[in-house]
């Protein structure tokens, strides 16, 4: 039997504001604020012998949830504001202790924007975890149709496969010295893309495959387990800033607070399905990715640029996903998904002034608080067909530096070779 459980924490600590007015010698003591805090909720199952049954082939597959609240203010104490106001008391005024952020929140009581959830993702990160585990259901070690059915370059390599390095080394090597000697920058920005082309489509793939073939050859211990686990990722991050301006007061006493917001969200998502496959034989097919099943991808990877599209819409996965879902060989015993996503925001007050022109407070150096909120969710799922469709993932063509040369390099390609030279 298995019982729920669950548990809270929370911790704090407080501190005030000490104001120096240099021009009255006046020392002011500000209302405390909370300097720091942290609250934890966790809600899980436990399970007596676990372990011992798990290995006695038990399916075990709770759903948990976790969250963590935080709130840590700024220490540092060098900070300035400088008062403007027919008042001739008011002068330049000096932090000396603690955070100016901090206090300023404590009068702003419509302000709610300072700790907000307010990022928004780019894309469904949950189903495209799940495309992609079950694309990697019944996987195989190595991959090898793509080369097969590419027999011309396979079969020339395999003649002579130190002398094909060799020789697109050497191409590369032309092409670098040719791309570095050209005036016309039209002409370089081509060169360059071309060089950048044959060292990712055609020389990095080569080195890997022949790297590849080599381990394949001296792998002798390739197990295919009747139960197994397939795993599949995703991950998304964004940030913002904003300028808000918030105001207390009324008509003649209002007071505008500048902050600026800084919010970044991080997501991870983990789904994983527990699976039985009825016939796992271990054979040359099996080993090398050579099955009946494996074929459909790898037509789609012979597509010119599938790869490209890929980043925009997984079809490799879908169509993995699909060829799973429908082998008779398979059976889905339980799968799950763990969403871990982390919202960071950071305020600082960077201004205060009247909307009526008495006064204008100008910060030399904001401090800053920050909220951090982690949430970590794992769900029952049970996969299905509408599991195998992945989410359209536009940023993923220029996510990297890699990414995005990718990209150029494709497009200069691409662009007919009299265009630098028209008007």
């Amino acid at each position: 039997m298995s019982s729920r459980h669950r548990s809270d924490s929370s911790t704090g600590a407080t501190d005030n504001v000490i104001l120096f007015n240099s021009q009255t010698g006046q020392v002011v003591n500000r209302p405390s604020y909370l300097v720091e805090s942290q609250s934890k909720v966790m809600d899980d199952y436990v399970i007596p012998n676990f372990n011992a049954r798990i290995k006695a082939g038990e399916v075990i597959n709770n759903p948990l949830s976790y969250e963590v609240d935080s709130r840590v203010v700024d220490p540092s104490e060098v900070f300035f504001l400088q008062v403007y106001n027919p008042d001739p008391v008011a002068g330049t005024f000096s932090l000396t202790h603690g955070n100016n952020t901090a206090h300023q929140l404590l009068n702003v009581c419509n302000y709610t924007g300072y700790d907000s959830n307010s990022v928004s993702l780019s894309f469904d990160a949950p189903s495209l975890a799940k495309t992609k585990a079950l694309a990697n259901v019944d996987s195989t070690p190595y991959e090898f149709f793509e080369d097969l059915m590419e027999i011309r370059e396979t079969l020339r390599f395999l003649r002579s496969p130190l002398a094909t390095i060799s020789n697109l080394a050497q191409a590369f090597r032309r092409k670098h010295d040719r791309a570095v000697n050209y005036k016309d920058a039209f002409k370089r920005a081509e060169a360059l893309a071309d060089l950048w082309n044959t060292y990712r489509f055609a020389f990095a793939p080569l080195v890997r495959s022949a790297m590849t073939a080599a381990e394949a050859l001296a792998d002798k211990n390739v197990r295919r387990p009747g139960r197994r686990n397939a795993h599949g990722y995703a991950f998304d991050k964004k940030e913002t800033s904003e300028l808000h301006e918030p105001w207390t007061g009324g008509v003649g006493t209002q007071v505008v607070y500048q902050y600026r917001k800084i919010s970044a969200k991080n997501r991870r998502v983990h789904a994983s399905i527990l699976y039985e496959v009825s016939n796992p034989i271990v054979d040359v097919n099996f080993k090398l990715g050579l099955r009946r099943k494996d074929i459909p991808k790898t037509l789609w990877e012979l597509v010119p640029l599938s790869f490209m599209y890929d980043r925009i819409w997984d079809i490799k996965s879908l169509i993995s996903a699909y060829m799973n879902l429908a082998d008779p060989n398979v059976t889905i015993l339980s799968g799950s998904v763990t969403d871990r996503v982390e919202a960071i925001h950071t305020n600082s007050c960077v201004g205060m002034y009247s909307p009526y022109g008495t006064f204008t407070w100008t910060i030399g150096l904001p401090d800053t608080v920050t909220w951090n909120k982690f949430t970590m969710n794992r769900s029952l799922w049970q996969p299905g067909v509408n599991d195998i469709v992945p989410p359209l993932t536009g940023r993923r063509l220029v996510k990297d530096i890699t990414s995005i040369l990718d990209l150029i390099a494709i497009i200069f390609s691409r662009l007919p070779k009299k265009f630098g030279h028209l008007g």
